[in-house]
């Protein structure tokens, strides 16, 4: 088996880099820290609330982005099992952190008693 990705991941993982390059352009535009804890539930629970600059419009579509990605992870998941989907998700959002800095928030895995 080849390390190289396939033409499916590669399309998978374009597609996604799309998806959550605007995630994040609108995140930041209205200073959403995406990556803590609980933001992105609280988003899609439609709770305005985590915004930091208000922009009904911008927030609605931010909604839609995040459910659109949760929807195509799903698909992603069936089309290429749970682990590669997984890793291949977290490489873009590592990437998006690289581009845009702390400014997406600080999604760290809670601290171990």
């Amino acid at each position: 088996m080849s390390d190289t990705p396939s033409y499916e991941t590669n399309r998978w993982t374009k597609h996604f880099e799309e998806i959550d390059l605007e995630i994040a352009r609108l995140a930041v535009m209205m200073d959403i820290p995406i990556l803590d804890p609980g933001v992105i539930d609280r988003i899609l629970g439609n709770d305005a609330s985590v915004c930091g600059k208000e922009k009904p419009r911008a927030f609605a579509e931010l909604r839609a982005m995040l459910m659109m990605h949760a929807a195509d992870q799903l698909k992603a998941t069936n089309s290429l099992g749970a682990l590669e989907t997984q890793d291949m998700v977290r490489g873009v959002v590592d990437r998006l952190r690289e581009r845009i800095g702390e400014r997406m928030g600080n999604r760290q895995d809670p601290p171990s008693a």
